[in-house]
């Protein structure tokens, strides 16, 4: 796929499929969340907004579609303490954009388009909620009439601060 504005999806389709990703999980429905990625698909969370791939410095998350069948089997095991009570989230997505290809590390590969976004996402656990915001950059490929994530970049405002615990959920 080029891309050029002419050739994009429509601005809702892909908003709709980004308020699903959130809403899935915000059910922890997270082996449906799962099948929105292809089968190359990659979940990455850099430390450092200034990385611009995943090789040139340390990530909190970089996983395929196997490491993130481990998290969730770690979310949904029963005796993982880290989940009990499990957590609860809610997402905000806004501001999302169809990137037509143009400068940054935002070139998508051939049959690929390029979202950003800003989220805020909101934690319970344990009493107590923490908040997270920042950016997302989907790499999204189409798949019939829909879509399927290729890279999904999670960009923390506060990635290089001092976390409390540990980040186990998905962003």
């Amino acid at each position: 796929m080029k891309n050029d504005p002419a050739s994009l999806p429509s601005h809702r389709s892909v908003e709709e499929f980004l308020f699903l990703q959130a809403e899935l999980l915000d059910r922890r429905r997270f082996e449906d969340w799962m099948e929105l990625f292809a089968d190359d698909g990659v979940y990455w969370m850099p430390l450092s907004e200034n990385q611009t791939d995943a090789d040139s410095g340390p990530s909190i998350f970089l996983e395929d579609k196997p490491l993130m069948l481990a998290r969730i089997g770690r979310l949904r095991d029963p005796a993982a303490y880290g989940q009990q009570p499990p957590s609860r989230t809610s997402h905000l997505i806004g501001n999302v954009m169809i990137a037509a290809g143009t400068g940054y590390p935002l070139s998508a590969s051939p049959g690929e388009i390029v979202v950003t976004s800003r989220f805020a996402v909101s934690e319970f656990r344990r009493d107590v909620i923490r908040q997270f915001a920042g950016s997302y950059t989907h790499h999204l490929r189409r798949i019939g009439s829909g879509f399927a994530i290729t890279m999904q970049r999670v960009d923390l405002i506060n990635s290089d601060g001092l976390h409390e615990y540990n980040i186990q959920i998905y962003i």
